[in-house]
């Protein structure tokens, strides 16, 4: 947006311009807080043992971009996933937390990446906002009064 003014008492004249920066969701991650994972275990009948595993490890995600497809590898000791999807078209990715194929689409505006995903439990709605350093990844099941899974990533170099 460019904004053009004028003083009309003494006729200075100035210009404003801008312009809403797109951040790269592309690149290595990694955990660096965790919230709302221990109810959200608990929703989906992870033992307690299993649930302190999974918040206690430091996750590394790695999105990469080759051509339309979009890489999403989320480097985890207990529940890996590799998966390849094109904006804004469906895409079957077998969920190891969920132990079953999902049917996903992912849409992507300026610095946010949505995932909607269909289980067998109901919908999950997944959202990814990107700061030049840190994203903030938030998820949760449509239609539950529960906290939602909130993972606080920066930027690795």
């Amino acid at each position: 947006m460019k904004v053009c003014g004028r003083d009309l008492k003494n006729g200075d004249a100035c210009t404003i311009e801008m312009y809403k920066e797109t951040l790269p969701i592309l690149g290595k991650w990694k955990t660096v807080s965790l919230s709302g994972a221990k109810e959200m275990y608990k929703l989906l009948s992870v033992p307690d043992a299993q649930a302190q595993e999974l918040i206690n490890e430091v996750v590394e995600l790695c999105i990469e971009e080759k051509g339309p497809l979009i890489r999403w590898n989320w480097k985890s000791k207990f529940m890996p996933m590799d998966m390849t999807f094109k904006l804004n078209e469906e895409t079957d990715v077998y969920d190891p937390m969920l132990k079953e194929t999902t049917k996903n689409v992912a849409t992507k505006c300026g610095n946010v990446l949505e995932i909607i995903t269909v289980s067998s439990q109901g919908t999950w709605h997944t959202k990814c906002t990107v700061g030049h350093t840190f994203m903030v990844f938030k998820s949760c099941l449509k239609g539950l009064e529960c906290m939602p899974m909130t993972y606080i990533f920066s930027r690795c170099h």
